[in-house]
This record gives structure tokens, sequence and C-alpha cells, in this order.
């Protein structure tokens, strides 16, 4: 496996150019469709067939839990917002029509993968419910295609790894092949060493206690050293963004939406740069700036095919840009020796912070400019440190 892209409501374009023209995908694992807009991405569906590329439908029925999210196109035939507390209460012929209800999108794209629905867990005992929805959903399953449990859950709830084991240990005795973790909150560049070294020690505890494939869901940089240190099997995040989980933030900024004064949405997605060296991703305003610095443009030198005829070829194309980097990341692991992996990355993540304060020093007279966050990289470097070591 390797890195599974959430593929954005205006992120289609981008995604069927880089399947159609990538020399080698297979370094995705996945594209990962939102159940509401799968008519929109029919031709990231065609493209990825094609290319041989597994898709994959996120149920999103976690979001439908609660008020303020449109359904769209999703063809369920349920009524919104779901009734947690009354799905809980079905017969077990009655959940497995309402897991059919699910899975009925994902067999009409003739998804590679099959995903439950999954709610998201505050505490232990709203884990059993999510576990039974995994058994139904293998009970209702077609031959031939593996079946995904989505573990949402508040992170300090799995944090102790005997607990982790016991939660896993049940998902597995349904039957399923593969395990995502979404862990709340936790991504972005300001995650401290207690936190950081608490995650990779229950991804651990997975990894050394189950046999599945384990999916790190939601999380760019974070997902790239877990995968590069083989805690996890795949990671996933979106073009530029859900490079982190927050479930509590997601829901209350769906049921809070920002408006103007006509009562339309406000806000929207910033676009933002990879920078290469860095592995941190910057408004592009900021990005062309220091392309064009000559104190570090060298550093900043991507080597990825469509990025070598100029260095500021990723502010051109940023989707472009961070598809190809990360299936080039993917591919470089891949490559390597299973015992050299960690410490390869530990070297890595060593030399993007060296980039980071390179670029926070020239960018400490610009006004417009905010340093980049060295807390996460600084992190991941110590907790990488004792399985170099093991």
């Amino acid at each position: 496996m390797g890195f599974e892209t959430r593929v954005g409501y205006s992120d289609n374009v981008a995604v069927e150019d880089f399947l159609a023209t990538e020399s080698d995908p297979g370094a995705f694992s996945g594209v990962v469709l939102s159940a509401k807009h799968l008519k929109r991405h029919e031709n990231v569906v065609e493209t990825a067939r094609a290319r041989g590329v597994p898709i994959i439908v996120d149920t999103l029925t976690d979001r439908l839990a609660a008020p303020g999210f449109g359904s769209g196109t999703i063809d369920y035939g349920l009524d919104l917002p779901l009734d947690v507390d009354s799905l809980k209460r079905l017969n077990e012929q009655e959940r497995r029509a309402f897991v059919r209800s699910i899975l009925y999108p994902q067999f009409r794209v003739d998804a590679d993968v099959l995903v439950g629905p999954h709610f998201y867990a505050e505490a232990l005992d709203e884990i059993p419910f999510n576990v039974e929805l995994a058994r139904a959903t293998v009970r209702e399953s077609r031959a031939g295609r593996p079946v995904r449990a989505i573990l949402a859950a508040r992170r300090q709830l799995l944090s102790d790894p005997n607990t982790m084991m016991k939660v896993v240990s049940a998902y597995a005795g349904t039957g399923i092949e593969q395990i995502e973790l979404r862990l709340s909150p936790l991504g972005g560049e300001d995650e401290t060493a207690g936190k950081i070294g608490s995650t990779f020690s229950l991804l651990r505890a997975v990894k050394e206690h189950s046999d599945l494939e384990v999916i790190l869901g939601h999380q760019g940089l974070i997902g790239e050293s877990a995968f590069a240190t083989g805690l996890v099997s795949a990671f996933s995040s979106g073009i530029g963004e859900q490079e982190r989980y927050d479930h509590k933030g997601l829901i209350y900024r769906q049921t809070h939406p920002r408006r103007d004064e006509d009562g339309k949405s406000k806000g929207g997605r910033t676009r933002r740069v990879l920078l290469p060296g860095a592995d941190a991703q910057v408004p592009k305003k900021i990005a062309e700036k220091l392309f064009t610095n000559p104190a570090i443009r060298g550093r900043l030198a991507c080597g990825i095919d469509s990025c070598r005829d100029s260095i500021g070829a990723p502010a051109q194309d940023a989707r472009k840009h961070l598809l190809h980097s990360r299936a080039g990341f993917v591919r470089d692991v891949q490559r390597r020796p299973v015992t050299m992996r960690a410490t390869v990355e530990r070297n890595r993540l060593a030399e993007a912070l060296g980039v980071r304060r390179s670029v926070n020093k020239l960018l400490e007279s610009d006004e417009e400019a905010s340093p980049i966050g060295t807390r996460t990289l600084e992190s991941l470097i110590g907790a990488i440190d004792p399985l170099i070591r093991s």
C-alpha cells in the first residue's frame, strides 16, 4: 500500500490529469471519493480504474449524524440527520438493511474496497456499536472486495496500548481486512513530543498484535513518517487540505457555517504550495517570494520530473506538484531496505527542519508571512529515534 489521496470537490481535474500522466501510479493505494460527490467524480473513477488504482468511498456517516451537512447527491434513502441512538436499537436484520443502504453507492461505482458506516467515538462504550456495524458490513459485502472499518475516536481514548489492542482485536474478529484510524485531534505543525510519541506507541501496538492493514487517515506529515517507519500500511490526506483530523472542529464548522450578509457561505480553501525540502505548505504568495530569493531558492528546488525545468514550478500548479511529490515519497520509501527506512526518514525530517529554520529567518522581516511551524517535525524526530534504536 502507500498513499491514498482524498479527492475534494474541486480536485477532479487535477487527480484525473495526475492518474493519466503519472508513469507509475502504483505508489497510490487508492483514491478516496466523497459519497456526496460521486456523480461529479465519475471521470476520476474511470481514470483510476484504467490505471489500476483502487477506488474507495468515504461514507460520511459520522458527519451525517449532525445537522448542517447537506446530503448533496448521497443516495442512501435515509432520513437525515442520522439518529445514532435509534440505530443502536436496531435488531440484526434492521442493522444489515441500514448497512446495505450505505454500501449501495459503493456497489454502483464498483468500489475496490468496501467501507461500512461508522460514527465518532467520544467514549469507549461507543466503540462496540461501531464494531457491530463492521461485522454487518462484512456480512453484506461482495466476494473479492476487502472490507475496511473506520475507527474515528478521541485520541486520548486509545492512548493506552492495552486498550488499543483490545479494540483492534474486537474489530479483527469481525472479519475485516483493513482499519482506518482517525485520531482526534491530531495533525498540523504544533504537535508535542508526548502526543506524537503516544500516537506512535499505539500504532506500534496495532502493528505488533494484528494482521490488519492499518491506514492513518487525514494525516499528511505525520502520515508520511508513520508510513516510512513501517507503523502503518498507508496514510491519506487531501490535496492541500484534510492533512489533520479534528472531529469536534469539523462538526462545529458544519453546524455553525460562516455566511456573508446575503446568506452565502464564506471562506474556502486558501491556495497553498508544498515547499520542497521543507515539506511544509505555505500560501502561494509567500512561496513565490521564496522561489525567487537567491538566499534559499537552491534549497527549495524540486527533483520530480514535472518541476525540473523551473524552481518556481510548484507554485504554478500546486495540486499537481503535491500529488507527484507524495507519489515520489512513497516510491522512495518502498525502494529502500526495510531496515534503513526509519533512519532515512529521520534524516529527511532533520534536513527539512533545517530548511524551515532558514526560511523562517528570511521571513522575519516580512509582515505578510507567518513562520513555518517546527514543533511537529521536532516531535517526529524524537519519536523515530527509539524506533531506530530498537
